[in-house]
């Protein structure tokens, strides 16, 4: 069928933002692991992982040096930010070709 992408969106969707979950989780452990206090100094509710800082952290202009200075911390940002722009990315992209696929079916009708 012509839907089965559009259907399969909502999937991919949920797989990318698990996937930032994830690659979030293990960027808050590398930081408490091998930076600790910086993780004290800069993390709040260090133990929780729902607070919101915890994500904005690794976006902020201010923590670019740090990031850059460890290696594999910013190969994993880097991740970070592609799957960020992903979970935005897809469903607006998505969207855009369901309109146009309805919008192409609805004119030849």
């Amino acid at each position: 069928m012509v839907l089965i992408p559009f259907l399969a969106l909502p999937v991919i969707t949920c797989a990318v933002w698990i996937a930032v979950v994830i690659q979030n989780g293990r960027l808050l452990a590398w930081v408490g692991l091998h930076h600790p206090d910086v993780a004290r100094k800069e993390l709040p509710g260090a133990e929780s992982l729902r607070h919101p800082e915890h994500l904005l952290f690794f976006l902020r202009r201010r923590h670019i040096p740090f990031l850059r200075s460890d290696h594999r911390l910013w190969q994993m940002r880097q991740h970070f930010v592609v799957l960020l722009v992903l979970s935005i990315a897809l469903p607006v992209i998505g969207m855009g070709g369901l309109l146009v696929f309805v919008l192409l079916i609805s004119r030849f009708q």
